[in-house]
């Protein structure tokens, strides 16, 4: 395994890329999702297992984070973990963050069990994955499921110009109306999951690298900001990674939502990964009638390599 801090160079980004193609099928399994969290505090790091395998993660310090799933053939994934692990205890590494399957986490208990190097920790929190079917989903909103999205898509449009920015003319708009309107939602939001604002004004910094991406004006203001990946190996699926919006409006967390449903059923896509939530962002994503939820523990693995 090598460390490999310059994930921005050229020659990096190739084996992430390559790695990806090849072994990835998470939601977050994107080059430039996972660059968009480097900050004052936070390096992107990749573990480069060789053979199109590796680890993406973030370094944090003394603490650092497994971003998204392990890239490599399911039966690799908990024993490259453990290595990966104890390399980073070894450097005084405190613990590493990870959000998985309770699955995955069930194999890194067995795998590590009697082995005092390493602690896998509580699950800290319990995390959901909805899943939206747009083969099933109608623009039109028909049926009493949808009565009140219905409805408050008829009244944005009927009570607001609505102006819907998409892909590569956003870079048109004003990059510090976007950021303004970011911070304005991170100071508002009330979810407990790791959303982190930094990543999505890198995103938008870096010229909103995604496979559709979504700015709503409302009256000429910029309230909204959605984007979606594809998901590796999975062309019919994207992840919806970014959904922004201005709170002082009400419902237009919904209405963001509903045209962007629209936006994706338009262009071919067949399912969308809602993204992980907390027990009360999982309780506004059902209005959307998700077809299946899967859900992943948070917890931590502490280091406890005698020195």
């Amino acid at each position: 395994m090598i460390i490999r801090e310059d994930v921005f160079s050229e020659a990096t980004k190739k084996l992430i890329n390559d790695a990806i193609n090849i072994n990835g099928y998470a939601s977050e399994h994107n080059y430039d999702e996972f660059v968009s969290y480097a900050g004052k505090d936070s390096k992107p790091v990749y573990a480069d297992f060789g053979n199109n395998k590796g680890i993406l993660a973030i370094d944090y310090g003394d603490v650092w984070s497994v971003y998204s799933e392990i890239i490599a053939p399911e039966e690799e994934r908990s024993s490259m973990f453990i290595e990966f692990a104890l390399f980073l205890f070894n450097k005084n590494v405190k613990k590493i963050m990870i959000e998985c399957s309770f699955e995955f986490r069930k194999e890194l208990l067995a795998k590590t069990k009697g082995f005092d190097k390493i602690i896998i920790g509580n699950v800290v929190e319990h995390y959901f994955t909805p899943i939206i079917s747009l083969d099933q989903w109608d623009p039109m909103l028909i049926g009493s499921d949808f009565s009140n999205l219905r409805k408050v898509k008829n009244r944005f449009f009927r009570n607001f110009k609505v102006e819907i920015v998409m892909n590569h003319d956003i870079k048109n708009q004003s990059i510090d109306e976007i950021k303004s309107m970011i911070l304005a939602w991170k100071k508002n939001r009330k979810a407990k999951d790791r959303a982190l604002h930094d990543s999505y004004i890198n995103f938008a910094a870096n010229g909103y690298k995604a496979n559709i991406t979504l700015l709503l004006k409302l009256n000429g203001i910029v309230r909204g900001l959605a984007s979606a990946i594809v998901v590796p190996n999975n062309p019919d699926t994207v992840y919806f990674n970014i959904n922004l919006h201005d709170y002082s409006i009400p419902e237009l967390g919904d209405f963001l939502t509903v045209i962007f449903f629209d936006k994706l059923k338009s262009e071919g896509y067949r399912f969308i990964n809602f993204g992980s939530s907390d027990e009360n962002l999982l309780k506004y994503k059902k209005k959307f009638n998700p077809i299946k939820v899967y859900d992943s523990a948070f917890f931590y693995v502490r280091n406890n390599v005698k020195v």
